[in-house]
């Protein structure tokens, strides 16, 4: 707040035949804010009619929207302060009164959250290293500064305009340079805690009941990592009761949970300044983008890329690595995918529900892909039919943009590629554009997980799956000879193998599975809302 310049103005302090309008008068000359040059300058019918500035201002100005003194917008200020401090005299003298420079920020397509949470949410977008605000003016040029009452700083405009309308406020190529920069540190696992966990609330775990279904599956990976290490844990969506819900509240995938569904309803300040959020998203995406003002408003994120959360880490913002723990499983379908048309398709061993672990040499099928178009895709699989079309594959590229929703034919894709990896000697990643983003569920859950051996583009480096060790990657100009190698010779089949054991090893790990989960928890209880 300002300092009050004439002491405290009260009707009851007011001299007598004194106005409010006179009030107002010494309140705003006594504190030196008003601009007599610049608003003649702006206003050259005032110059013209010989009337005091400041007199003006007061009696006829403010009521027809002109300006005090540049950056000061009335009827923002007036709208940010109004529900807490009516505001009934000059919104200048106000301003002087009761206000502070937080009140001038603009609220834009978030004016249900607090001019504190946004302060906050722009000082951490300020501090990321994704963001610069010569590329968002760039990128967005009817946001760049007039001169007039309308400026905003390039960051105000980003979180409450930027994100909520679905504008690029990234540049691509400095998205780039900061993931390639975090790539170059060493992508260590978590330090063993040394925070006590036994006393943790319960937490829940949510994700969206109409969202993708791989997304549902880490949600339950991450609920069980969580639940075996001591908490108590439940797993939500949301169509949960808000007012019932748990302490801790961890929310999967935020760039789809708070924009579908009955998600929409949980987008609140009051539940955003207490929660976890685990992000999935690539950053260099349009959904990444939209999850932003989310993300700046928690307690803390939990990113399932090393590179991000590092990212994340230097804008202020409590953040962590995470991988989901992985359960070896042996059956991957429910009763209902026995009768999908997917599986029908496949021989008639291959169609029993169970299946057993497989070594490299003893599997049917020489490759699988599942996957979503994209033009990076799109350009090798049609280049390269040819060589697929000399072995024995199953290439699921899907040509829509919807999400794998739990219900109809498309529920089971994850599942079904699960089912299907596990009886192909490789599992294929090809990425969804040029970014080498470590894509976890298609590599770590429906590659490894099944027992295929990962054939991958390159990725950015992870802190526990490594190259050449635990899966195999190779740039697309020699992708094909990898694979080539892989099936058609015996030495490639003899790496494949001990590939494949590589993985199964790190999967069993049980000591290296309860320490990651144990790091999960100790970051959640050293940032819960209740921490001292």
């Amino acid at each position: 707040m300002l300092d009050n310049p004439s002491g405290v103005f009260g009707a009851e302090d007011r001299a007598a035949g004194q106005t409010v309008e006179d009030e107002d008068v010494m309140i705003i000359a006594a504190s030196g804010l008003f601009d007599d040059d610049w608003y003649i300058r702006e206003n050259p019918d005032v110059a013209r009619s010989g009337i005091n500035p400041l007199l003006h201002y007061v009696r006829h100005g403010a009521s027809e929207k002109r300006t005090p003194f540049p950056g000061f917008n009335a009827a923002r200020y007036v709208e940010n302060v109004q529900s807490r401090i009516p505001v009934r005299r000059n919104p200048l003298a106000h301003y002087i009164l009761h206000g502070g420079p937080d009140d001038l920020l603009a609220k834009g397509l978030l004016r249900d959250f607090s001019i504190t949470a946004i302060k906050s949410a722009i000082a951490r977008l300020e501090a990321l290293p994704f963001f610069k605000p010569d590329d968002y003016l760039a990128l967005n040029k009817d946001a760049k500064p007039t001169g007039g009452i309308h400026d905003i700083p390039a960051a105000n405009h980003a979180l409450v305009h930027g994100f909520p309308e679905g504008r690029s406020v990234f540049m691509h190529t400095t998205v780039a340079r900061a993931m390639g920069a975090a790539a170059q540190k060493p992508p260590l696992p978590p330090p063993p805690p040394d925070t006590p966990t036994q006393n943790l609330p319960p937490i829940g775990v949510f994700y969206s009941a109409s969202g993708n279904a791989f997304l549902r599956e880490i949600a339950e990976d991450i609920a069980a990592s969580l639940t075996a290490a001591g908490c108590e844990t439940r797993l939500l969506t949301d169509l949960s009761d808000i007012a019932a819900r748990p302490r801790i509240c961890l929310f999967i995938a935020p760039h789809e949970f708070f924009h579908i569904g009955q998600g929409r309803a949980w987008a609140k300040e009051e539940i955003l300044r207490d929660a976890f959020l685990f992000t999935t998203e690539q950053p260099q995406t349009l959904w990444f983008e939209r999850s932003m003002p989310f993300i700046l408003m928690s307690r803390a994120v939990i990113d399932i890329s090393w590179q991000v959360h590092d990212i994340f880490a230097a804008s202020g913002l409590p953040s962590t690595h995470f991988n989901p723990g992985l359960t070896p499983q042996s059956r991957w379908l429910r009763a209902e995918d026995l009768h999908h048309p997917l599986l029908k398709i496949l021989p008639k061993a291959l169609q029993a529900p169970e299946i057993p672990f497989i070594p490299f040499q003893d599997r049917t099928i020489n490759l699988a892909f599942f996957g979503t178009e994209s033009e990076h895709r799109e350009k090798f699989f049609t280049k390269n039919a040819w060589f697929f079309a000399g072995f024995d594959c199953f290439l699921y590229y899907r040509k829509v943009e919807s999400p794998l929703v739990p219900a109809g034919t498309h529920a089971a894709l994850s599942r079904l590629a699960g089912h299907v990896n596990a009886h192909s000697k490789i599992a294929l990643n090809i990425h969804r554009d040029p970014n080498g983003f470590f894509e976890w569920h298609r590599i770590a859950k429906l590659g490894l997980g099944t027992g295929a051996v990962v054939v991958s583009e390159p990725c950015d480096p992870h802190p526990i799956f490594k190259p050449g060790i635990h899966y195999l990657e190779e740039s697309g100009r020699h992708l094909l000879n990898l694979i080539e190698w892989l099936l058609n010779t015996p030495d490639g089949a003899a790496h494949a193998a001990k590939i494949q054991q590589n993985g199964q090893a790190l999967l069993h790990d049980a000591a290296l599975a309860a320490a990651n989960a144990q790091a999960l928890a100790a970051f959640i209880q050293t940032h819960r809302p209740d921490a001292p």
